[in-house]
C-alpha cells in the first residue's frame, strides 16, 4: 500500500528593507529532521484544517505572527528517504505582530537574491525558485520585418515592468542574432531586468544573457542541466514526460502549453492536472493575457507567459 503523503503548509513571509525585498527564514532545531538548516517556517496539516487554517495557526504558534494576506506560491510533492510529503507554500504579504523565534530558534530576514547561500533543506529549492522568479515571463516576437517596431515594443515591454524577458529570434541568422541580442541584453539590463536567449546554451553564457530557453526539441536529450546555477535554464513543455525531463536535468521553470487557442487546448484543469506533481515554477503558456494572472496562480503556476499578451504597450 502507497504512503500517504505528509500535508505540510509553509509561509514565505515577505518584507523590504530599504528597498531589498526580504524572506523570514527560521533555523530548525539540531535534534529535528534537516536539523540546523534554515526553512520556511510551517509545519503538517491537522486533522480537518484547510491549508490556509494550517498556514494561519503555524506562523502564529512558530514566529508569533498572525497571517493577514497571503497568496499561494508553490506546491508540489517531495520524497525525503523518510517519507514523502506534499509541500504548500503561500507568499505572505501582510501580518500583525512581531516576527521571533516562539519556540527558541533563531529567525533571520534575508534578501531573495542570497537565499541560495543560505543551507535550506532540499525541498526549499523550488521554492527558492518560485520566489526568485517574476509572476509575468514576457517571450519577444520574432523581429523579422520592421526592426525599428521590435525595438519600440522592447522598450514597452520595459516601461510597463517586465522582470523576465525570453529573446526568441528563429527568422535571424547566427550572426544577425548575435548582433541583436548583445544590443538588447545591454538595454535590458539597464532596465533592471533579466532576459534569456531562446538558443544553445553556451550562447547564453558566452553573450552575456541572464540564461537559456530550451525548446523541447533541445531539452529532451539532455542528460543534465547545461548552465551553471549563477544562470537561468527554463524549458517549453507540452506533455507529461517534457515536464518530468526538465525536473530531472534540474531546470529553473518551465512554461506549459497550450493552455488555449489550440485544439489540443489543456484548459486551466488540465493544466493543474498535468503539473500537480511536477518540483518547479511552471508559466502557463497559450492565450495568456493580464487577466488570465489570478486563474493562472490558482491553477498552480508561477503565473503566465505569452508574446501578444505581454510584449509590447500593455494594457
Amino acid at each position: 500500500m502507497a504512503e500517504t503523503p505528509m500535508a505540510v503548509v509553509a509561509g514565505a513571509v515577505l518584507s523590504t528593507d530599504e528597498g531589498v525585498p526580504k524572506v523570514l527564514l527560521a533555523k530548525r532545531p539540531t535534534s529535528a529532521h534537516q536539523g540546523g538548516k534554515w526553512e520556511f517556517p510551517g509545519g503538517k496539516r491537522m486533522m480537518g484544517e484547510s491549508p490556509t487554517q494550517t498556514l494561519v495557526r503555524e506562523l502564529e504558534e512558530e514566529i508569533g505572527i498572525r497571517a493577514k494576506a497571503w497568496r499561494r506560491l508553490i506546491r508540489f510533492p517531495y520524497a525525503y528517504p523518510e517519507f514523502t510529503m506534499d509541500f504548500e507554500v503561500f507568499r505572505v504579504t501582510a501580518w500583525d505582530g512581531m516576527a521571533s523565534g516562539c519556540e527558541g530558534q533563531e529567525v533571520r530576514w534575508v534578501p531573495l537574491s542570497e537565499l541560495r547561500q543560505w543551507t535550506t533543506p532540499p525541498a526549499s529549492l523550488p521554492v527558492i525558485r518560485a520566489l526568485q522568479l517574476p509572476p509575468q515571463y514576457a517571450i519577444s516576437a520574432d523581429p523579422a520585418g520592421d526592426i525599428s517596431r521590435w525595438k519600440a515594443d522592447l522598450s514597452a515591454t520595459l516601461e510597463y515592468g517586465a522582470q523576465l524577458i525570453q529573446l526568441r529570434a528563429h527568422s535571424l541568422s547566427g550572426p544577425a542574432y548575435e548582433r541583436l541580442a548583445q544590443e538588447v541584453i545591454e538595454q535590458i539590463h539597464a532596465a533592471g531586468a533579466r532576459v534569456v536567449l531562446n538558443g544553445e546554451p553556451e550562447q547564453a553564457a558566452r553573450w552575456g544573457a541572464d540564461g537559456v530557453h530550451l525548446a523541447s526539441a533541445r531539452l529532451m536529450p539532455l542528460t543534465s542541466r547545461p548552465l551553471p546555477e549563477d544562470l537561468l535554464v527554463g524549458a517549453s513543455c507540452h506533455n507529461p514526460q517534457e515536464l518530468d525531463q526538465a525536473v530531472r536535468i534540474d531546470v529553473d521553470f518551465a512554461v506549459l502549453s497550450p493552455l488555449r487557442d489550440s485544439p489540443r487546448a489543456l484548459g486551466w484543469d488540465g493544466f493543474a492536472s498535468m503539473i500537480a506533481d511536477a518540483a518547479l515554477p511552471i508559466y502557463a503558456l497559450g492565450g495568456m493575457s493580464l487577466k488570465d494572472q489570478d486563474a493562472a496562480v490558482e491553477s498552480g503556476a508561477q503565473g503566465i507567459a505569452a508574446i501578444r499578451g505581454l510584449w509590447g504597450p500593455v494594457s
